[in-house]
């Protein structure tokens, strides 16, 4: 592929600063996971409040810079607008009818764009409302707003039901808030102390419930569940934070859809140095769809995926999204996977756990991949010289990472498909026996389910956080000083002589 093409894959996108360029998202390419998410941003279900939840780069910033051209329709974006309709068509055709109406009709929304961390929240969403006022040539009107004295959540109630009023007499048909990168003001919230403040988030969530002529909608961005950002605030807080929880529908985005398989085939024959045999056996589709791996597809359209995807492994393609979108940068790793790899050989699950080695190294958030490397890399220690045990551990390894911060079922069919591939291969199928009679892998015959064992099922790190948690609100640290470890008696004998 060319270093232009290039180019287009590794782009990355600010929903704010791109606001005005959409020449930047030219190259969108709706997925039928991005239609659910348009579709919730836009209204188009009973919900109004939502948590999008997906790791970083899972292309849930493009998604939603697009969302903001969309709804405001402004001149300047109609050419990118009917581009992408026209891609939109073919996996909705529902949503690309209502975007060149859009377009046709000339109807016109607001987005209102938060970033990252503030620690006023008040003053900052009457900012970002009066940036979105001028960006849709609402200057006059924004001069009502630039008077507002907007110091807690009940003044940014009553601006946000002036601005759904002023934009209803402007034929403004409706407003979207999206905040971007809201995990780092949860994670500010928790270093600062206030945790608290929280609440006002709530409140925009219960305004925007309340549906009128202009409807709004509010959806925050993030890479984690809201209570995972809480595992350092007390019990009480975390309570508070569920019940908050409670208001906003969770959209957990990652893509692993047909349109991004079809994408990484498409890259990958751009790639490859030669065409590989042509091998569109149903069957190897069919073992695929019985192990529940690329559950989208019929056999006919997963044969010639597979055939496409050649040299790539068929359980590596399975897992290339997933891993990448769980542990890095999802796009920007996943396309750069496929350009450091050797596609003049077979490129199988051992490939993707050596490239990701180092992101789940570091990736030591709660709910991240850092303990399952750990596990792996002990095992790893322990075997011996068969060439086919480290390839288990690892393919065991990346079948067992879900896609948040759960673990899934890997099956000992799926890991030995994954080892072996669709050939019959004795001495993949032995490693993993060896490795269970080693009690390196842990085989639960109920549950048909390998994972790498570590020596116990008790997460001590976990526990140990959860405890502190759990006391650290009743906890009184001079108090304890004074018991644990009190201070000497000092005599001033010299003073005394």
């Amino acid at each position: 592929m060319s270093t232009g093409h290039e180019a287009e894959f590794l782009r990355s996108i600010n929903i704010g600063l791109d606001a005005e360029a959409p020449e930047r998202i030219n190259h969108f390419r709706p997925t039928s996971k991005s239609v659910l998410l348009l579709d919730a941003l836009l209204g188009n279900d009973n919900d109004s409040a939502h948590f999008v939840i997906a790791p970083y780069g899972t292309g849930k910033s493009i998604a939603a810079t697009y969302l903001l051209h969309l709804i405001e329709n402004r001149k300047a974006s109609q050419g990118m607008l009917r581009d992408v309709a026209k891609r939109m068509s073919l996996v909705s055709p529902k949503l690309a009818k209502f975007s060149k109406s859009r377009l046709k009709g000339k109807k016109s929304g607001m987005t209102i764009v938060l970033q990252g961390y503030y620690r006023s929240l008040p003053r900052s969403m009457k900012d970002a409302v009066l940036t979105a006022m001028r960006r849709n040539n609402l200057r006059r009107e924004a001069k009502a707003i630039e008077k507002f004295e907007v110091e807690d959540s009940a003044a940014v109630i009553k601006m946000l039901a002036d601005v759904r009023a002023t934009c209803q007499k402007a034929g403004i048909d409706r407003i979207a808030i999206l905040w971007d990168e809201f995990g780092k003001h949860l994670e500010s919230l928790v270093t600062d102390g206030r945790p608290a403040a929280l609440g006002d988030i709530q409140d925009i969530a219960e305004f925007v419930s309340r549906r009128t002529k202009v409807n709004v909608t509010f959806g925050l961005l993030l890479h984690r569940d809201l209570l995972q950002y809480a595992a350092n605030v007390p019990h009480s807080v975390r309570l508070e934070w569920a019940k908050i929880e409670g208001r906003f529908k969770e959209i957990q985005y990652v893509d692993d859809s047909k349109e991004i398989y079809r994408l990484i085939a498409e890259v990958i024959h751009d790639l490859r140095p030669r065409v590989p045999d042509q091998d569109t056996e149903v069957s190897t589709a069919k073992r695929l769809k019985e192990l529940g791996c690329f559950a989208d597809f019929d056999d006919n359209e997963l044969s010639k995926l597979l055939a496409n995807a050649q040299p790539v492994d068929p359980m590596a393609l399975y897992l290339l999204p997933r891993i990448s979108s769980r542990i890095a940068q999802n796009e920007r790793t996943l396309f750069s996977f496929l350009y450091a790899a050797d596609l003049s050989d077979q490129v199988t699950a051992t490939h993707l756990y050596d490239y990701f080695s180092p992101q789940m190294r570091a990736d030591t958030v709660a709910g991240g991949t850092h303990r399952q490397w750990l596990e792996t890399e002990s095992a790893l220690t322990k075997v011996g010289a068969d060439e086919w045990e480290p390839k288990a551990l690892k393919t065991v390894c990346l079948l067992g990472l879900g896609l948040s911060g759960e673990r899934a079922r890997a099956s000992k069919a799926a890991v030995q498909f994954g080892l072996r591939g669709k050939k019959k291969k004795k001495p993949a199928d032995n490693a993993i026996e060896n490795l269970i009679d080693q009690n390196l892998l842990l085989y639960r015959r109920h549950a048909d389910e390998l994972s790498v064992w570590h020596g116990t099922d008790i997460d001590i790190r976990s526990r140990l956080e959860d405890e502190k948690a759990r006391q650290r609100e009743a906890f009184d640290i001079l108090d304890f000083l004074r018991k644990e470890c009190p201070q000497p008696v000092w005599r001033p004998l010299e003073y005394n002589a």
